[in-house]
């Protein structure tokens, strides 16, 4: 590569001079026009009309869904917490009855009664329990507050019937008719050995019933009501998110419109 020799006006310049040409360079170079106010006002007309029009159709959105109401029941179920299983077995127990509120053995008797399907019943039943308690609270959207509170308190019914038979009484059946067989063959045959299943069959019904007794029995705390408030977002709650994406879709648009008229 060729040596490159500074020449004699390069030699003869005092040090620092090419730091000074650039800077008079810089400085001599056209500043950034600024933005006329009357482009500026078009983009914040056009960031306006953007977030109104995002406002206006959230606003229809929220008017055309129709609006649902809330009927809602609270159950107390009250769990032995003396019982040796402790924590873990009350929250089994509780998650056992949110599972069987909303399960399809208690929605299909309700829902079709009432000409509608299962999944759809399902859909509008939200099942959960209160503050950590042994309260369990019921809430059904529809399209009627009436409406609302009969299906609540409809599926309530349905679930003390199903609980109620969820105990032992098969069991118990079924104990209670060997033990009659057991009783009628000792009137004929006074045997030890009938004697001996006689007594056992009569304990094994005791604890049965005292299995029962100390079982967790599901009563209502509140009885079904309307709840004030009509169910999903208010309007408020639609026009702010409305306001929010018009903001979202105004930003880029006014940035993109005012790189191009730097241009």
């Amino acid at each position: 590569m060729p040596q490159v020799w500074p020449t004699a006006a390069d030699r003869d310049a005092p040090a620092g001079a090419g730091w000074d040409a650039l800077h008079e360079k810089i400085e001599e170079s056209p500043a950034p026009q600024a933005m006329p106010l009357r482009e500026a006002r078009r983009l914040a007309q056009l960031a306006l009309m953007i977030v109104l029009v995002c406002v206006g159709l959230a606003g229809g959105v929220w008017f055309l869904i129709p609006t649902e109401y809330t009927g809602r029941t609270e159950l107390l179920y009250p769990v032995a917490v003396e019982q040796s299983t402790g924590f873990l077995r009350e929250d089994r127990n509780l998650t056992t009855q949110l599972l069987l509120i909303g399960s399809r053995a208690v929605v299909e008797p309700v829902a079709g009664a009432h000409g509608v399907t299962v999944e759809d019943l399902q859909r509008r039943v939200t099942v959960e329990v209160v503050d950590s308690s042994e309260i369990i609270r019921v809430d059904v959207r529809a399209a009627d507050r009436a409406e609302a509170v009969q299906l609540a308190g409809e599926l309530t019914t349905r679930y003390m019937e199903i609980s109620a038979g969820t105990r032992s009484a098969p069991a118990r059946e079924y104990v209670s008719t060997e033990l009659d067989k057991t009783r009628a063959a000792l009137r004929t045959n006074p045997a030890p050995n009938l004697r001996e299943r006689e007594r056992a069959l009569v304990a094994q019904l005791d604890s049965l019933t005292t299995a029962d007794l100390a079982r967790p029995v599901p009563t209502v705390l509140v009885p079904p009501f309307s709840v004030s408030a009509p169910a999903g977002p208010g309007v408020d709650v639609a026009l702010v998110t409305g306001a929010l994406l018009g903001v979202l879709v105004a930003a880029p648009v006014v940035l993109l419109r005012a790189r191009r008229r730097r241009r």
